[in-house]
């Protein structure tokens, strides 16, 4: 279908065809190589395929479909969570998921992209007691275009390797989101060469965190968060620049990442370019 909608015969989506060209080349192909329209898609399609790798292993996690529900009973909306290009059966998926929430007394997150089907879930999402709280935008680079401003002095990122490693990143999530240990724990049980978590450090002193996750030949960057004492110093920079260039050395090409308001000045300074927005709704959280 997707192939049909985008007008290619060879592979079936967007994504598809960076895989084909990464298998043939080596390198994946740079943004020039895609409709608006396909960009859209391949930056929608990222973040729910990032949010699956990094919760896929966690026992509540239920995947059907290209859709992906987890509510885990912890009273964190980052803890209970649905999101997915598809939503099969949308009207008693939701109606379902709503009364579970309901029973676990928990709240919880619902993303929606402009690929989304069906294109009424959010007038679904709304009758069964859903509200939009945040639409933040979604955007790419050229990693050939990324502008890299000089790491702060003393900076180093160290990525995830062991036990000890991967104690320390999820003491700097929880402190850096908000989040309780248990959420943090969740959103760092994969950790490999497709979901690379990092830590960042000014001399001995921790001062945030950052992921790369590669899927479907993009590179996208997750789980930036700079210590409040630390910021305007270059660190956010650094913490989106520095994995991007290690993935730009392996052959990718395109990179991603979801802004928030403190980080957008940010990339846009780095080159990144909005090419849609995401929606996220909450359920339990007046």
């Amino acid at each position: 279908m997707i192939g049909q909608i985008y007008g290619m015969s060879m592979v079936s989506s967007p994504t598809d065809r960076i895989i084909w060209f990464g298998m043939a080349e080596n390198i994946f192909p740079k943004l020039s190589e895609f409709s608006p329209e396909e960009l859209v898609f391949i930056a929608d399609e990222h973040d729910d395929e990032a949010f699956a790798l990094a919760l896929g292993q966690h026992p509540a996690m239920i995947k059907e479909d290209g859709f992906c529900e987890i509510l885990s009973g912890i009273k964190d909306p980052f803890a209970n969570m649905a999101f997915g290009m598809k939503v099969p059966d949308a009207e008693n998926r939701v109606k379902t998921i709503s009364e579970k929430l309901d029973q676990l007394n928990c709240p919880a997150y619902f993303w929606v992209g402009p690929c989304t089907k069906p294109e009424n879930l959010d007038e679904i999402l709304v009758r069964n007691g859903w509200a939009h709280l945040a639409s933040p935008p979604a955007m790419l680079v050229d990693l050939d275009q990324l502008i890299t401003p000089p790491v702060p002095e003393s900076f180093e990122l160290k990525r995830v390797k062991n036990a000890e490693d991967l104690a320390i990143w999820r003491r700097a999530v929880a402190r850096g989101f908000g989040l309780l240990p248990e959420v943090a724990e969740m959103f760092s049980m994969t950790a490999d060469d497709q979901a690379r978590l990092y830590t960042a450090f000014l001399g001995n002193e921790v001062v945030g965190t950052t992921a790369l996750i590669t899927v479907n030949g993009v590179a996208g960057i997750y789980c930036v968060c700079t210590f409040p004492e630390f910021r305007g110093r270059g660190v956010g920079a650094a913490l989106t620049t520095v994995p991007l260039l290690e993935a730009y050395e392996e052959g990718y090409r395109i990179g991603t990442l979801q802004a928030s308001s403190m980080g957008l000045p940010i990339y846009l300074r780095l080159g990144f370019k909005e090419v849609c927005k995401l929606k996220m709704y909450g359920y339990g959280l007046s």
